[in-house]
C-alpha cells in the first residue's frame, strides 16, 4: 500500500491554513446544520431562524465576515440567548475552528451548562463527531474542555483566576456576565483577565467576543454599561393593523391616552393585549408571530463602538403575555421581587435609589402604641442584635402578612461584652415575653446575633439555643439577604478551628438595605393612602430621633476609585439600629417568611390565640382585619427590668484575672 506523500500533506494543510474563513454566516449555518435535542428545548428538531428572527442579525454580527470584534446582547429571560451561544459554538467547531472559551459566573455553573446544554447538542448533531470523545487517559476532551480539529473550547468560571490566565483565545463568550464577581480573590477584575486572553488575535482582526446577560443592578451592571457604549439597537416591529413601526414595551409611553404597552385586568383572567403607540390599535397575543416576522433592528446610537442589541420578554415566542402580567402582579408590591421582574422579564437593570429616606418624615409617622407590646397584625417575632465593645444594640420586630413590620422594642444593653454579666443581660432579652392585643404573651420566634465582633463569645452564647442564628454581614450587591450557613469556629485568640460546629449565616447587607429603604419610602394611611401597603413599616411613639437617624444612616454613593466608578454604601453616622433591622430581616427569612402561604399565616394566627372571627377570609382580608383590631384598653405590663452590669475592676491585675475567668467559663 502506497503511503501518502508528506510533501503533499504539508502543502494541503498549509494552503488550508492560508485560506480565509468561508463567507458563510452563523445564521445560515444554524438554519441548515443545527438540530435541537429534546432534552434542552420544547421545540426539538431542526433549527428555524423564523422562530426567533431577532437572533438572525446578532448571529450575523458574530460571523467571521463581519468586521466587528465584539457583540453585546442585553436581554430578558425566555428569548433563546443561550441558543445563540450554542449556534456560534457549533459554527466554530464545524466551519471556523479556533481556540475558544466560555466563561460562566462560577465553575459549577460552567460544568452544569456543559453537561445539560452543550453535551446534548454535540451528541445530537452530525458536526458533533468532530469533537474528540471524553477520555480520561489521553485527555482529549473533558466536561470543561472540548477538543476538535483546529481548535478547542474551554468552559470555565469567572471565579477562577487561574483558568482565566491560561490560554490565548480567539473566540470569547461571556455568559450571564452581570453575575460575574467584581473581584476574584483580591487578584482583580475577572472581566479584564478574560479580555487579556484575546490580545494575541487583535492584530489579525479575527477575535470575537460575545457578551450575553440579563442585567442586574444599574450601578454595577456590566451588560448595561457595554450596551451604552454600543450602537444600541432595538427591535422594531410593525403593527399588524396600521403597520406603524414601534418597539414593544411593557409599560405605556403615555397613560392618557394610553399608547404603547400592555393593558390587562388585575385579577384573573388577565386578558392582556397590546396598544399600538401610533394609532391605539388593539393587538392580540396571537398576532405576535406575525409581528416578529416584520421586525428589524434599528440603530439608536450611530457613534457606538460595536453592535449592541436589547430585547425583552414581550417578544419571546416561548412565553405568553398572560404569564408576564401574572409575574408583574405578583412582584409589584415587593421591591426584591419587582427587581427580579425588571431583570428577568423586562431585560432592564434595576436602578436603586441611593438616597436614604428622611428620618424626619419617619418620625412624624409614629403610631400610638407602646414599646414592649405586640401590635395588632404582628404574627411573627424576631430580634436583631448588634454586638459592640460597650454593649448590645437590639431591635425587636413583629412581622405580618406581606412582610409588613412593626417595631416591638428597641434598646441598648450597656456593659463590657468581654464580661459574663453583660451576656446574662442578653439571656434576659432572649427569654423575654411580649403581650399581644388579646393579652397573650409570647417569646421571639428567632434571634439573629452579629458575630463581626467578639465572635468566639457570640458562638459560646448562641450554642445550644434553638431560636438563635449567628450571622455575619457580607458585602456585594449579589449576596442575598440570608445566604447558606457555613460551619466555622474561632478560638479565643481569634484563629479558626479546623473542625468547627457553629453555623454562621452570611447576611447580604447591600440587598437588605435596598429592600428596607424601599419599604421605608412606602406611603400608608397616615399619608393619605386607602390602606397600608404590604411591606409598610410601623413605628411606635417610643422610637426616638436617635433611632430614626441610625435607621437611615447609610446612603448608596457612586464615586471614582482607581479610575472607574464604584458604588457602595457610605455611613453618615452611627448605624447600629440599621444593622439590627437587617439582622431582623435575616431572622425572618430563616423562619421562611417568603414562603408563608395563607394557611401558614392562619396557623400562626391560631397559635397566637387570635379570635377565630378575626382570622376568617382570604389573605388580604386577614391583613386588613388584623390592622383594624382596636387597641386594648389596659396598658400591657412593662417588660422586666434587665440586670445592671456590675462595675469592672479598676486594678489592671484584677482585670487580667477577670479576663482569665471569662476564658475558662466560655471554653
Amino acid at each position: 500500500m502506497m503511503l501518502a506523500s508528506g510533501r503533499d500533506a504539508y502543502r494541503e494543510a498549509f494552503s488550508k491554513g492560508l485560506m480565509p474563513d468561508p463567507d458563510y454566516s452563523v445564521s445560515d449555518w444554524a438554519n441548515a446544520r443545527r438540530i435541537l435535542p429534546p432534552e434542552t428545548t420544547s421545540f426539538p428538531g431542526k433549527w428555524r431562524n423564523d422562530r426567533t428572527p431577532y437572533l438572525v442579525e446578532i448571529m450575523d454580527c458574530l460571523s467571521p465576515s463581519h468586521p466587528c470584534d465584539r457583540v453585546t446582547f442585553m436581554k430578558s429571560a425566555q428569548v433563546a440567548g443561550s441558543e445563540a451561544i450554542t449556534n456560534f459554538i457549533g459554527y466554530i467547531i464545524d466551519i471556523a475552528p479556533g481556540p475558544s472559551m466560555v466563561v460562566h459566573p462560577t465553575m459549577d455553573a460552567g460544568k452544569a451548562w456543559s453537561r445539560e446544554k452543550l453535551t446534548p447538542n454535540i451528541d445530537e448533531n452530525d458536526w458533533g463527531v468532530k469533537v474528540a470523545e471524553n477520555k480520561s487517559r489521553d485527555g482529549a476532551s473533558t466536561s470543561s474542555f472540548k477538543k476538535f480539529p483546529g481548535g478547542f473550547l474551554v468552559i470555565t468560571g469567572a471565579n477562577s483566576a487561574a483558568a482565566l490566565r491560561q490560554k490565548s483565545i480567539r473566540y470569547l463568550f461571556k455568559d450571564d456576565w452581570d453575575e460575574w464577581p467584581l473581584d476574584v480573590g483580591g487578584q482583580g477584575d475577572p472581566d479584564k483577565m478574560a479580555n487579556a486572553r484575546q490580545i494575541a488575535f487583535h492584530d489579525s482582526g479575527t477575535a470575537k467576543c460575545f457578551e450575553v446577560s440579563t442585567p442586574t443592578l444599574q450601578s454595577i451592571s456590566r451588560i448595561t454599561r457595554s450596551y451604552g457604549e454600543s450602537d444600541q439597537r432595538i427591535f422594531k416591529i410593525k403593527c399588524p393593523h396600521c403597520e406603524a413601526e414601534q418597539e414593544l414595551r411593557f409599560f405605556p409611553l403615555t397613560p392618557e391616552p394610553f399608547r404603547g404597552g400592555l393593558r390587562f385586568n388585575t385579577e384573573p383572567p388577565f386578558m392582556p393585549y397590546y396598544v399600538c403607540e401610533e394609532n391605539g390599535c388593539i393587538i392580540e397575543h396571537h398576532e405576535k408571530r406575525k409581528m416578529l416576522a416584520s421586525g428589524r433592528w434599528v440603530i439608536q446610537n450611530a457613534a457606538g463602538t460595536h453592535p449592541g442589541f436589547k430585547i425583552n420578554a414581550i417578544y419571546s415566542p416561548f412565553t405568553t403575555w398572560d404569564k408576564m402580567v401574572e409575574a408583574f402582579l405578583a412582584a409589584k408590591d415587593n421591591p426584591r421581587e419587582l427587581k427580579t421582574f425588571y431583570n428577568l422579564w423586562l431585560g432592564q437593570a434595576w436602578e436603586e435609589r441611593g438616597d436614604a429616606p428622611s428620618w424626619k418624615r419617619l418620625l412624624t409617622l409614629r403610631e400610638d402604641y407602646p414599646l414592649g407590646f405586640i401590635p395588632q397584625g404582628a404574627l411573627l417575632i424576631t430580634v436583631g442584635v448588634d454586638v459592640q465593645k460597650d454593649g448590645f444594640y437590639f431591635e425587636v420586630v413583629g412581622w405580618g402578612i406581606g412582610k409588613t413590620s412593626w417595631v416591638i422594642d428597641i434598646g441598648f444593653l450597656p456593659g463590657d461584652t468581654g464580661h459574663p454579666a453583660t451576656w446574662r443581660q442578653l439571656d434576659t432579652l432572649y427569654n423575654r415575653h411580649y403581650e399581644n392585643a388579646w393579652g397573650r404573651a409570647f417569646q421571639c420566634d428567632m434571634l439573629a446575633i452579629d458575630s463581626g465582633y467578639m465572635a468566639h463569645l457570640v458562638y459560646s452564647w448562641a450554642r445550644g439555643k434553638p431560636r438563635v442564628i449567628v450571622v455575619k454581614g457580607v458585602g456585594g450587591a449579589q449576596a442575598p439577604v440570608l445566604g447558606t450557613a457555613a460551619k466555622t469556629e474561632v478560638t479565643y485568640a481569634g484563629k479558626k478551628k479546623r473542625r468547627g460546629a457553629m453555623r454562621v449565616w452570611p447576611v447580604g447587607s447591600w440587598q437588605g438595605k435596598s429592600e428596607l429603604y424601599a419599604y421605608l419610602r412606602l406611603e400608608g394611611v397616615m399619608e393619605g393612602a386607602e390602606e397600608d401597603p404590604h411591606g409598610y413599616c410601623h413605628f411606635s411613639t417610643g422610637c426616638d430621633e436617635n433611632y430614626f437617624k441610625q435607621l437611615t444612616a447609610e446612603s448608596l454613593v457612586t464615586h471614582q476609585r482607581n479610575g472607574k466608578d464604584t458604588t457602595e454604601w457610605m455611613v453618615s453616622g452611627e448605624n447600629h439600629f440599621l444593622d439590627c433591622r437587617i439582622y431582623n430581616m435575616a431572622a425572618a427569612e430563616r423562619c421562611e417568611i417568603n414562603r408563608f402561604t395563607v394557611e401558614k399565616w392562619r396557623a400562626l394566627a391560631v397559635m397566637r390565640e387570635i379570635p377565630q372571627d378575626v382570622i376568617q377570609g382570604d389573605l388580604l382580608s386577614l391583613h386588613n382585619q388584623l390592622n383594624q383590631i382596636p387597641k386594648p384598653e389596659v396598658t400591657p405590663a412593662e417588660p422586666k427590668e434587665l440586670p445592671k452590669v456590675p462595675e469592672q475592676p479598676a486594678n489592671p491585675t484584677a482585670r487580667r484575672r477577670a479576663r482569665r475567668r471569662i476564658r475558662v467559663r466560655h471554653h
